[in-house]
């Protein structure tokens, strides 16, 4: 189970909270090696990128599996072993609120999943990161290594701001510019979006 956002008013990024995890074991461990197999075809990602948070619940923290930009949308994959509703709860309930007050463009989900269930909608599953790109709720099946091929668009980090963003593209990733130079002082305040 997971928490809902219920009145944000602020959001920011931050480093891990509760310091190094004890080791996974059993179905958690199987679940962070799909996981680490997933942020391996995508390296130019955020990886484990860690929220602070405070709603009508009060302070909480979340941890977004992926975040990547393209061209057109911010993306977050949630990987799961196998597919359940709760990746899709997780991501419009927790992280979707979350990112939406950082991010000003569109956002897109991408559920990646090793193991179907027979609840599973046929119709989103798909069976490639280009595929996953083009469809509105994709569930990337990724059973072999060979569907987590990097897409043919490029990708790469968003950076969070409360200033302009310009994305380029260059070497075959995009370079995120600053368009206003900022002090260390201004750099720490928009990292915090207070709402």
């Amino acid at each position: 189970m997971h928490r809902r956002v219920s009145g944000l008013q602020e959001v920011s990024l931050c480093d891990n909270p509760w310091g190094k995890a004890a080791r996974a074991k059993g179905a958690k461990a199987l679940g962070l090696r799909f996981q680490r197999t997933v942020e391996k075809a995508l390296p130019a990602a955020l990886h484990g990128q860690w929220l602070r948070f405070r709603d009508n619940n009060g302070l909480g923290f979340a941890q977004p599996d992926i975040i990547f930009a393209s061209a057109s949308a911010l993306h977050i994959v949630e990987c799961k072993l196998t597919d359940t509703s709760e990746a899709d709860s997780q991501i419009k309930e927790l992280y979707l609120p979350l990112l939406a007050a950082l991010w000003s463009g569109p956002i897109h989900q991408i559920v990646v999943v090793k193991y179907l269930s027979p609840l599973t909608q046929r119709s989103r599953v798909v069976g490639s990161w280009d595929e996953a790109l083009a469809h509105p709720t994709p569930i990337l099946h990724a059973f072999s290594k060979r569907e987590l091929a990097p897409p043919a668009k490029v990708y790469g980090k968003p950076l969070f701001s409360n200033s302009c963003v310009e994305v380029s593209f260059a070497a075959g990733y995009p370079q995120f510019l600053r368009l206003r130079k900022e002090s260390s002082e201004d750099q720490h305040s928009s990292d915090n979006l207070h709402l």
